[in-house]
């Protein structure tokens, strides 16, 4: 089991995309809810939550890719890109060519 609580704060947002190819599980919305459901159940016992998550905070995609049986899962704790947070905050001139 992945620690979870260590990497999604109580209040994350924490989508869950999947994808599924020559694999016995074809079912990929089964397998986006299957993948949901650990993750919640997992939070609310180290959070010690008995309803629902507030999922309203930070957003943490999660995707399940399962190719040829073997289930892959990755997570995206970086955030929006550089360009969006404001790391530059001029931009400078275009090389002449």
């Amino acid at each position: 089991a992945l620690p979870w609580e260590s990497i999604i704060d109580k209040e994350g947002n924490f989508p869950v995309q999947g994808r599924s190819v020559k694999s016995t599980l074809h079912s990929v919305p089964d397998c986006q809810a299957i993948t949901k459901k650990a993750i919640v159940e997992r939070l609310r016992r180290a959070y010690n939550e008995k309803g629902w998550l507030n999922e309203s905070g930070a957003k943490y995609p999660v995707e399940v890719a399962i190719l040829k049986d073997n289930v892959l899962l990755t997570i995206d704790t970086s955030g929006s890109g550089l360009n969006r947070r404001g790391y530059r905050l001029a931009q400078g001139e275009a090389p002449i060519k």
